[in-house]
């Protein structure tokens, strides 16, 4: 259950870097590596790539997916969200 609280923060943490609009997706790694690390977790992975061949993201890319792996203790947690850009007028 306690995995579940520091999850949704991370969670919580990455609408926040959507809604801010962020686009420097080597910082957003790094921050959401930063994140499991908070959380107490030994993060593995944390990138962002684009969804049609998980390539590094280049200008213009518009569909994404958020890929990460982390261990809490023994446990090896994985997740992976798809994330639509869309521009905001």
């Amino acid at each position: 259950m306690e995995f579940l609280t520091r999850s949704a923060s991370v969670r919580d943490r990455i609408r926040v870097w959507r809604a801010a609009g962020a686009r420097d997706y080597e910082a957003l790694q790094r921050r959401g590596t930063e994140s499991l690390a908070a959380a107490g977790l030994t993060s593995e992975y944390c990138v962002i790539r684009r969804a049609a061949d998980l390539a590094a993201v280049r200008g213009g890319t518009r569909d994404l997916v958020i890929l990460a792996a982390a261990r809490l203790g023994a446990r090896r947690l994985i997740d992976n969200s798809r994330v639509r850009l869309i521009d905001r007028y």
